[in-house]
């Protein structure tokens, strides 16, 4: 995708690093952010956990397929 997106080879390059950057950053701060909250207490993290699951279980049931809304008959069943 970024090669079709950004042609010169040194567009390309600082595209993926910024990329990996990203990647490596979220790792880091996710281990961060579980260290500190279990360091204050293990029910805090279990909130957060809760909490994050609650938001993608209502993202989910808001964007699931429906029969009100079909797929194109261009995409296929």
């Amino acid at each position: 995708m970024v090669v079709q997106m950004y042609p010169e080879p040194a567009e390309q390059a600082k595209k993926l690093a910024l990329f990996g950057m990203a990647g490596a950053l979220a790792n880091t701060i996710a281990l961060v952010l579980a260290g500190v909250f279990l360091l204050a207490s293990w029910r805090w993290y279990f909130r957060f956990i809760v909490s994050l699951q609650t938001e993608y279980l209502g993202l989910k049931l808001t964007y699931r397929r429906s029969s009100l809304h079909p797929l194109p008959s261009s995409l296929g069943s």
